[in-house]
């Protein structure tokens, strides 16, 4: 016996730019010390599909040595992603939340 298979692709290409809003600001009353805001929002909808993120993170940074410097902050970050297809819909939320510690180098 025959059987037909019914088969559909589809490809999807758009270059363009993305669409992320994101401030950061440092403030360094000396050469040692540094406070720093960070905020970043990402959206974007392309039809059955769609996200959001956000990134929040203030740190202050202490400069030890020349080439050594060492940090505490929070982090705050939310990914969520969506399909709304007639024969399936799904959700996939990430949330990270918590203290930060940094070690950085500069050379």
């Amino acid at each position: 016996s025959d059987y037909e298979l019914d088969t559909e692709k589809k490809k999807f290409h758009v270059l363009a730019p993305i669409p992320n809003i994101g401030l950061r600001y440092i403030y360094a009353p000396n050469v040692r010390l540094a406070m720093s805001a960070q905020v970043d929002w990402f959206s974007l909808t392309l039809g059955e599909y769609s996200g959001t993120l956000w990134n929040v993170a203030p740190e202050i940074s202490f400069q030890v040595f020349n080439n050594i410097g060492i940090g505490v902050g929070y982090r705050y970050f939310q990914a969520n992603f969506n399909v709304n297809k007639k024969l399936w819909r799904g959700a996939t939320d990430l949330l990270y939340q918590g203290p930060l510690l940094t070690l950085n180098g500069s050379f």
